[in-house]
């Protein structure tokens, strides 16, 4: 599941750095490294299923090696990072400081929560060690993802409130067409995200009560989560259509909306692609 999210998130980056090459330098420089974090994270999750499908094929255990890297302090980081991006876009449509700060604050306690995860799982020898079901990892394993959770709700719900407040205020036609989109996109991804949390803590708990390791399955695939989709929001801006056809080519226009988070004009670039038939 980690290298399917991995193969979207790498056509999510191609298509954004090819269809936004003016897009503002410190922007794309966040994506630049979450897409290096989601690479490393990638490569560490490897190494470790690689370890206990493999190597240690007759092991009963699945042994943590370095998942409270890849899964805890990349995965927090990562987190941190989307949900700041967010914070920020609400910030500049709202112009108030307390929701931003709100979400900011919930983003930092989830992140810190993480490190001190990425701490407790350093020491436990396996995903089904009793160190890992204590309750002070469970503790700060529910503060973690609740935490998570709970603030991609409220970055949904306020985004979609500014939003929907800036078609009212009125628009043009070609910017209330992307605004809706992008409230629906914001509305999915955040569903995505925070039923990502609920359900590794839906399936962590009962694994106290028995030999389960499903848990690492959505824990290990929440940062290829926020990453997907923060790109997704990001690449919303765009429009392809098929604008010409031939017997040997298929050229392809992207049409590259990029809507201004200060007065709502629209600006259209247009890219074409060559695809062989």
């Amino acid at each position: 599941m980690n290298w399917g999210l991995f193969g979207i998130l790498t056509v999510q980056a191609y298509l954004y750095h090819q269809a936004f090459p003016n897009d503002r330098r410190i922007l794309r420089a966040m994506v630049c490294a979450v897409y290096l974090l989601e690479t490393a994270q990638t490569a560490l999750l490897t190494e470790t299923a690689w370890r206990a499908l493999v190597v240690g094929v007759r092991r009963i255990v699945a042994p943590i090696g370095t998942m409270w890297i890849s899964v805890c302090l990349i995965g927090g980081v990562v987190a941190i990072i989307v949900q700041m991006f967010y914070a920020y876009r609400i910030l500049i449509f709202s112009e108030r400081r307390i929701i931003p700060g709100l979400i900011l604050f919930m983003s930092v306690i989830s992140f810190v929560a993480a490190i001190v995860v990425a701490a407790l799982a350093k020491h436990a020898g396996s995903l089904t060690s009793p160190e890992v079901h204590t309750i002070k990892t469970s503790t700060f394993i529910g503060i973690w993802a609740g935490s998570s959770a709970a603030c991609d709700v409220l970055i949904a719900v306020c985004m979609c409130f500014y939003l929907s407040r800036r078609i009212r205020d009125g628009c043009f036609p070609k910017t209330q067409a992307v605004i809706t989109r992008i409230i629906w996109m914001t509305i999915e991804t955040g569903s995505v995200t925070a039923a990502g949390s609920i359900l590794a803590l839906v399936m962590y708990y009962p694994s106290s009560f028995g030999s389960f390791t499903y848990y690492g399955v959505p824990m290990s695939s929440l940062a290829k989560l926020y990453s997907n989709t923060m790109l997704a929001i990001l690449n919303s801006r765009m429009k392809h259509v098929v604008i010409t056809e031939s017997t040997t080519w298929n050229y392809n226009e992207l049409s590259v909306i990029d809507v201004s988070s200060s007065r709502g004009d629209v600006e259209v670039t247009r890219l074409r692609f060559a695809a062989g038939v």
